[in-house]
């Protein structure tokens, strides 16, 4: 099953990278720029983690995958509205069935890499002196982890 869940997170990862060269003819050229521009950063910003495997958190590592992370996040949620749009259901997807959609993406890609959610998202908190030590010394990569946050549209259920 460890090796299983592997595979689906690279095969997720890959198409990150490349989801400018995989999709359909469905996309509005928007959302081709949007993603080819998303994918381009993304590629900038992940240097360490191009593949799942299990990791110690470090600053350069916690903003990589949370890089993957904020990509994915959107691709979850177009897949999710897409869902959506075809089902029979009239009455649409609740606020709760997002979060918990997003959450169960989220907690299989962490687990790739040996992390825990509560794990991920407390390091920049509890590793503070080290982190903005960290930003300091490398603000062209934050700069390009905040560009790339800054372009994710967000979705309204």
């Amino acid at each position: 099953m460890g090796n299983f869940r592997k595979l689906v997170l690279l095969v997720l990862v890959s198409l990150v990278f490349f989801f400018g060269a995989c999709k359909g003819s469905n996309d509005t050229s928007t959302d081709k720029e949007l993603e080819k521009q998303l994918n381009s950063l993304l590629n900038d910003i992940v240097v360490e983690l191009k593949t799942p495997k299990p990791i110690e958190l470090i600053p350069r590592r916690f903003i990589e995958l949370s890089s993957i992370i904020v990509v994915s996040n959107y691709y979850w949620s177009k897949e999710l509205i897409a869902k959506a749009q075809s089902s029979t259901n009239t009455n649409g997807i609740s606020q709760e069935e997002v979060e918990l959609y997003l959450t169960d993406k989220k907690q299989k890609l962490l687990e790739a890499f040996s992390l825990t959610i509560e794990a991920f998202e407390s390091y920049a908190i509890k590793h503070q002196k080290e982190f903005q030590e960290f930003i300091k010394q490398n603000k062209d990569l934050v700069d390009k982890y905040n560009n790339l946050s800054s372009l994710v549209p967000t979705f309204e259920n």
